[in-house]
């Protein structure tokens, strides 16, 4: 991994401004829709008095309109830096209470869908894969919570360091943008998700996972922009 230094320039060397522009609002576009079930299910979480009894009932019922046969949900260890196993419907505790997954690198497409708030469908995983290894799953897919932005990063923290991709940048996921931390000085990536983790612009309040284990029907986009 490539360290990031403070004072590099961001460069888009034989891009065309006008299709870099288009490409990044067709990325915003996705995750928007990628996230707005999402939206109203945070909201139905925050809501809520009886937390587990709400949780529990929002994970079967993912489990039913959406017909998944296994559906878990991760929260965010900040003192761990990874993935504990929260609440789960359709496997055993047995099964999943001992999972625990980095927020670097090494965590996979979970947490590549965290950091790049999108969803991610994973079909034939690596054996190495800790779904695959541990749940026998052949194909499931990914989703990041998030809860509303009221104010971008640098507005919210009054930055200053304009060469920052995430300062004026339409994307107001600061943390799913590559090279942003500026303020930090961030020198890899995974030191970077260490500081986005702690920050209040971190709007990520958990993952969503889930697969057809039973069913073993195909998963698609179709079934997150429900």
């Amino acid at each position: 991994m490539q360290n990031m230094e403070p004072s590099d320039d961001i460069t888009l060397a034989g891009t065309d401004p006008i299709e870099f522009l288009k490409s990044q609002n067709e990325m915003l576009k996705s995750q928007l829709m990628s996230t707005s079930l999402i939206h109203e299910l945070t909201k139905v979480l925050h809501s809520c008095t009886d937390f587990e009894s709400i949780i529990k009932t929002v994970l079967l019922a993912i489990q039913e309109i959406l017909e998944f046969d296994r559906v878990i949900l991760f929260e965010i260890n900040k003192d761990k830096f990874s993935l504990q196993t929260s609440n789960f419907v359709g496997i055993s505790s047995v099964e999943v209470n001992h999972l625990s997954i980095p927020l670097g690198f090494d965590g996979g497409e979970i947490t590549d869908a965290l950091f790049l708030n999108r969803h991610i469908i994973i079909e034939e995983p690596d054996p190495s894969n800790i779904f695959f290894k541990e749940l026998h799953s052949t194909s499931y897919l990914v989703i990041p919570l998030i809860s509303k932005i009221n104010k971008r990063c640098w507005e919210a923290k009054h930055c200053e360091k304009t060469f920052c991709p995430a300062h004026g940048s339409i994307n107001p996921y600061c943390w799913s943008i590559m090279g942003c931390g500026q303020l930090n000085n961030a020198k890899s990536e995974d030191h970077r998700r260490h500081f986005c983790i702690e920050c209040n612009n971190f709007k990520v309040d958990g993952v969503l996972w889930m697969d057809r284990f039973q069913r073993k029907t195909p998963i698609s986009s179709d079934d997150v922009t429900i």
